[in-house]
């Protein structure tokens, strides 16, 4: 209902007041409660996909996305997160990891579950950084920045970890540098959870990649040591499960 009338106020406006310049009119438009709302709604949605596409910012996106209570998405919670923990922790104890760096940490729910020596958590939305701190704090092992700051930039541990990322890297420019900057940090393993193929992009925020081609042709040192299913695969049309599965490398000696 509120569509349907907000619809009906901007035609109006465009319709009485034919003298006032475009510009001068959305500029009005948006400053009113609810209306303006609306308007900008319309105005984005209404774009042609390729163009959404096209000038879509992850960054922005996420950060806006917890500012506006959002969480790090349905891999963070219940079965999941449960799962991706067990297979992690399990990893940690048996190769004796002493320290972990996590991009893309997120808003911390995963991370509650996970059993490190010492964590540091990198994420590119403030929000979500805050987020951890407050929910870690007083943890002495625990550790959180801001991605692409000069202390995150020059930090490197035993194991580095990217869960349910690289599919949310939709710019180019963005995912060539995550991946040069995780297997960077990393002085012995990287664990990806992720799939592993390309597939055309009908979403804003999720473009698939194979990312294990990436690999081979910018990291030869880096080696496919194991491939773990998903124990909950994605069930199509029940929103349910997930298409990502582990894949650990660890560094050539």
């Amino acid at each position: 209902m509120w569509l349907q009338e907000a619809q009906g106020f901007v035609m109006g406006q465009l319709t009485s007041n034919v003298t006032e310049s475009a510009t001068d009119l959305k500029s009005r438009i948006k400053r009113m409660p609810i209306v303006g709302q609306a308007f900008q709604w319309l105005s984005r949605t209404s774009r042609p996909l390729r163009i959404r596409l096209a000038q879509f910012n992850s960054s922005t996106y996420w950060d806006s996305r917890y500012a506006n209570g959002g969480n790090s998405g349905n891999g963070s919670f219940g079965d999941l997160a449960r799962f991706k923990a067990g297979i992690i922790n399990d990893f940690v104890a048996e190769n004796q990891i002493d320290s972990v760096i996590e991009f893309g940490c997120g808003d911390g729910n995963q991370l509650a579950l996970s059993k490190y020596p010492r964590y540091i958590g990198i994420d590119v939305s403030p929000t979500a950084l805050q987020r951890c701190r407050h929910l870690f704090r007083g943890d002495a092992t625990k550790k959180f920045l801001r991605y692409g700051e000069p202390d995150a930039n020059a930090l490197r541990a035993d194991l580095v970890l990217s869960l349910d990322v690289i599919y949310h890297l939709v710019e180019d420019d963005i995912y060539e540098k995550y991946m040069q900057d995780v297997f960077e940090a990393a002085t012995r393993f990287v664990i990806v959870y992720s799939d592993n193929e390309e597939a055309p992009r009908d979403m804003l925020h999720v473009r698939h990649r194979k990312f294990s081609n990436w690999i081979g042709q910018n990291q030869p040192d880096w080696h496919l040591i194991r491939h773990i299913p998903n124990k909950f695969p994605w069930e199509e049309g029940t929103e349910r499960g997930s298409f990502a599965d582990f894949w650990i490398y660890e560094k050539g000696h």
